[in-house]
């Protein structure tokens, strides 16, 4: 296992050193998460919604006090 450093910069940035081998593992991770994000963003917008249960209650007592083609209750 090779060993990161990290240190501070005399202007207050931090500054990390990394072996060569751990740089291509980071990069094949971002690369990894970057494609996982893009397929549940994909995947989300292909679910279909959940219709809400309140507006079905609502619709279902309102079909039960004026049921339809009848005249509205006065």
């Amino acid at each position: 296992m090779g060993t990161i450093y990290l240190y501070l910069k005399k202007n207050g940035k931090m500054k990390i050193i990394l072996s060569k081998s751990k740089k291509v593992m980071l990069k094949r991770l971002i690369i990894i998460l970057a494609i996982v994000h893009i397929n549940l963003a994909f995947a989300m917008d292909g679910m279909p919604t959940m219709p809400n249960p309140a507006q079905i209650m609502n619709d279902s007592v309102a079909d039960i006090i004026d049921p339809p083609n009848t005249a509205a209750l006065n």
